[in-house]
C-alpha cells in the first residue's frame, strides 16, 4: 500500500488540489481496492463509499467465482487446490490472509458508506452486509444502504440516490 501514500501525497503538488478533504469511492473490486486504502492512509481520507464490493476473504471469492464459473453450486470442486498451488510457486511470498481488507476493518478511521443491490448477480449482497455489521460491531461509522435491484451498478433513480448519499456523506465530512 506504499503505492497509495505516494500517490495521495503527489497530490498535493496539484494545482488547487485539496488534500485535507480527500474522499474515496469504489466499486466491485474498486470496493476492496478501496478498503486497502483507506486503511494505508488513515486519517488522511475523510470519508469513503463502497458500491457492491467484493470485499470478502480469498478463500470465500475463490469458492464463489469458481462455483459460478463452472456450474457447481455445491462447492468450487479443485479450485482452491490450484489456487493454493499457484500461490506457493509464485517467486514472493504471498500472505492470503494479509490480502483480505476485511481482516483489518478494526484499522479502518474514516466514515463509509457502503451500497449494495440484493439482486446483484456479480458480487453477493452478503459480502457487503457483513462487512457493515463487522463495522457497526466495532462501532465503526458506517452507513449500510442496501437496494432491491438485480444489477450490480445501480441504475435509474437507485444510482442517483447513491449518488446523493455519498454526496451527503462527502459534504459533511468535509472541513
Amino acid at each position: 500500500m506504499r503505492a497509495a501514500a505516494a500517490i495521495f501525497r503527489a497530490l498535493g503538488s496539484l494545482p488547487n488540489a485539496d488534500i485535507s478533504n480527500v474522499f474515496m469511492w469504489g466499486h466491485s473490486m474498486g470496493g476492496a481496492v478501496t478498503l486497502r486504502a483507506v486503511l494505508a492512509l488513515g486519517d488522511e481520507v475523510r470519508g469513503a463509499s463502497i458500491w457492491s464490493s467484493s470485499s470478502a476473504g480469498l478463500w470465500e471469492k475463490a469458492a464463489n467465482y469458481a462455483s459460478r464459473a463452472t456450474g457447481d453450486a455445491t462447492g468450487a470442486g479443485d479450485y482452491p487446490d490450484i489456487l493454493k498451488a499457484e500461490i506457493a510457486a509464485l517467486p514472493f511470498n504471498f500472505e492470503p490472509a494479509r490480502a483480505d481488507p476485511t481482516a483489518f476493518l478494526a484499522e479502518i478511521i474514516p466514515s463509509l458508506n457502503i451500497q449494495h443491490a440484493t439482486g446483484d448477480p456479480t458480487v453477493p449482497h452478503q459480502w457487503s452486509e457483513t462487512v457493515a455489521r463487522e463495522l457497526a460491531t466495532l462501532g465503526h461509522p458506517v452507513t449500510f444502504y442496501s437496494y432491491p435491484a438485480a444489477d450490480h451498478l445501480f441504475e435509474g433513480a437507485e444510482f442517483q440516490q447513491a449518488l446523493d448519499r455519498d454526496t451527503a456523506l462527502f459534504l459533511r465530512l468535509m472541513q
